[in-house]
């Protein structure tokens, strides 16, 4: 299957078209994101409140072991849900974010640039959707 790309401000190409996570957890999201690999799927998406995002990264850490897949060719996308976090405690939130990215990737910024947990000037804007050129 051939899914069409869009190119990020940063030049990066990332999938138009990705698997939803929800409600999949465990053993049975790692299975379906192999399956979605196998498929074509390079792009994953996630929120906070689907409560998966652990499982999400075990599962691509999976599908590197087990189908050598690359770090560079695999995309994360995840949501910040506002039923979470109180007013004024975003933050929180977004470096809880940073911390999920740098654990799977091992080095987000070296990919990605700065995270806007990171950069509240947006001096080096990060990878996101809404940065498509």
């Amino acid at each position: 299957m051939s899914i069409p790309t869009k190119t990020l401000a940063n030049g990066v190409e990332i999938p138009a078209i990705g698997m939803g996570t929800w409600p999949i957890f465990g053993q049975a999201l790692t299975d379906t994101v192999a399956c979605a690999y196998d498929a074509g799927y390079r792009l994953f998406d996630t929120a906070d409140n689907y409560y998966n995002e652990a499982d999400l990264g075990n599962a691509l850490q999976s599908l590197c072991k087990t189908r050598g897949a690359k770090r560079e060719e695999l995309f994360i996308v995840t949501k910040i849900s506002d039923e979470l976090y109180k007013p004024g405690t975003l933050g929180g939130g977004l470096q809880q974010r940073h911390i999920f990215l740098e654990k799977f990737s091992g080095d987000a910024k070296a990919r990605f640039g700065e995270t806007h947990c990171e950069n509240e000037s947006r001096k080096q804007p990060a990878a996101t959707a809404d940065r498509l050129s």
